[in-house]
């Protein structure tokens, strides 16, 4: 997409109607309220636009998936605490850049999500990838060289939602989804991404693991 003064001008009209990709400097523009300040991202408000789409997309089509990654940096306050917070937002700016081309979001504090139109197994290569090239970077201090690591969490939509999720979606398949429906799906499969995370932090941490099919997240 061309960065003119007439395109930008033209798009600023559609405010949050709009998602940039790139680039950042129309991005910025036209999606101010949506910007994590620090990283750069679409923050937590976009996530949920974002979210809500794509559960609208498979509202509208039922062959349409998609997976979501939670990721959380591990150890992070240790990072804070250790070397201070000028280190801990290095290192979030870091690890942001690692995810940039898959449109992240920095959902909150050191957490990031990312949206794929994958299936879970594809998402699970997409979040190696990630893992191992956050691995591999490195922050030199004057005392120490970090190497921070994450944990992943996946779930696919809506093979990963709780039974009960999954049949609050099909009496609603012929009719528009309220903001209510979009919102409690949002909150589930976001939930079901989290127990998945939890479970890599639990088996060590700078690992990947994909949700349960149809856990029960009660």
């Amino acid at each position: 997409m061309g960065n003119n003064a007439r395109l930008q001008q033209w798009l600023t009209g559609f405010h949050d109607e709009a998602h940039i990709l790139e680039p950042f400097s129309l991005k910025k523009i036209v999606n101010l309220s949506y910007i994590d300040q620090l990283t750069n991202l679409y923050n937590r408000k976009g996530f949920d636009r974002q979210l809500q789409r794509a559960i609208e997309k498979f509202h509208r089509d039922s062959r349409f998936i998609f997976s979501l990654l939670v990721i959380d940096i591990d150890r992070f306050k240790a990072i804070n605490d250790d070397n201070g917070h000028l280190v801990g937002d290095q290192a979030l700016k870091l690890i942001a850049d690692c995810l940039r081309q898959y449109d992240a979001i920095r959902y909150g504090g050191e957490e990031f999500v990312v949206a794929l139109e994958l299936d879970s197994n594809t998402a699970f290569v997409v979040a190696e990838r990630i893992r191992l090239s956050v691995a591999a970077l490195a922050i030199t201090t004057e005392n120490t060289v970090i190497r921070p690591t994450i944990s992943i969490g996946i779930a696919e939509f809506p093979t990963h939602l709780s039974k009960v999720e999954q049949q609050k979606i099909q009496p609603a398949m012929n009719q528009p989804l309220s903001t209510a429906v979009k919102l409690e799906l949002t909150k589930a499969i976001t939930d079901s991404a989290d127990k998945a995370l939890y479970q890599a932090k639990e088996q060590g941490r700078n690992r990947c693991i994909v949700a349960e099919a149809g856990a029960d997240l009660s």
